[in-house]
């Protein structure tokens, strides 16, 4: 589901801060002298590994469904040929973030059919 791969995306970008705080982390065991280089890349390269394994599972995951861009027809011209489409319209974020609550229309109450 959509709320599945928001999740998913979330904890890919936290793995990433992770690994960002790893490097910070090995850069400083080696600059103390408790680790040598080979040592700390070692590291930095399983985690690497491990990352890429989850991002080309989500992006098969998301292929499922779609995938995130339609592939380009060539029989069809680039988006940039013809007139100006104008100012392109951005998806909500609240149509993604599960925290959003829905905005209640005015008058205080939502109508149902």
């Amino acid at each position: 589901t959509l709320q599945a791969e928001h999740r998913q995306g979330k904890r890919i970008q936290r793995l990433a801060s992770l690994t960002i705080d790893l490097a910070v982390h090995t850069t400083k065991l080696m600059e103390s002298g408790r680790a040598t280089h080979a040592q700390a890349i070692h590291v930095l390269e399983q985690e690497l590994a491990q990352e890429r394994a989850q991002v080309a599972a989500l992006k098969a995951r998301l292929s499922q469904y779609g995938g995130l861009v339609p592939p380009a027809d060539p029989a069809l011209p680039p988006p940039s040929a013809g007139a100006s489409p104008g100012r392109k319209r951005k998806a909500p974020l609240s149509l993604f973030n599960p925290n959003v609550r829905a905005r209640v229309p005015q008058g205080g109450r939502i109508r149902t059919g």
